[in-house]
């Protein structure tokens, strides 16, 4: 049996909420995974603007205009740094260059209330291959199946195989745009 190298960028954003002194409550935390920086750096970027569009809905787009006051700050707000680091072409280029080196990336924004935290953090596992019929589960002594068994676990194996070709090939198509 051979082994393949499959390298992939876990991508994760936690928000949390000052509640009290030295008291945070942690209220979103999402985590995906890409095939490729410039995936990672998207997602990143797409989720950032997100966040502050919910974090300070006084600099959203015109349709989505809530009726209420925004106040100025005399330091930028958590939402403005978010925007800020989104639009920076510089910054940018640095998250591409570090994720393709193999190098983890993170940005934290806070202010008075909140503090977001983008992180992304290359990953490189070995997996077993070609995963078909089974091999693996009946070395791994886990079961000695029968041959109605044996059957059941081809077919479902090799299944999942098939799906497994066609997430990749999806999200090569998504990365070469």
């Amino acid at each position: 049996m051979s082994a393949g190298v499959l390298t992939y960028y876990r991508c994760e954003i936690l928000v949390e909420e000052r509640i009290g002194p030295g008291v945070t409550l942690p209220y979103e935390h999402t985590a995906t995974r890409t095939i490729s920086p410039k995936l990672a750096r998207r997602w990143l970027c797409g989720v950032a603007r997100r966040t502050a569009n919910r974090l300070d809905p006084g600099r959203s787009p015109a349709w989505f205009q809530p009726e209420g006051r925004c106040y100025a700050t005399a330091r930028p707000d958590c939402a403005s740094q978010l925007r800020a680091w989104g639009e920076d072409e510089g910054r940018q280029r640095e998250v591409r260059e570090r994720l393709g080196a193999g190098t983890p990336f993170s940005f934290v924004a806070s202010d008075g209330t909140h503090r977001v935290t983008l992180s992304v953090v290359p990953r490189v596992e070995t997996v077993p291959l070609p995963l078909v019929s089974g091999e693996l589960a009946v070395a791994a002594g886990a079961f000695a199946p029968g041959r109605r068994q044996q059957a059941v676990l081809h077919v479902f194996c090799t299944w999942f195989a098939v799906l497994a070709l066609v997430e990749a090939l999806a999200l090569a198509v998504l990365a070469a745009r």
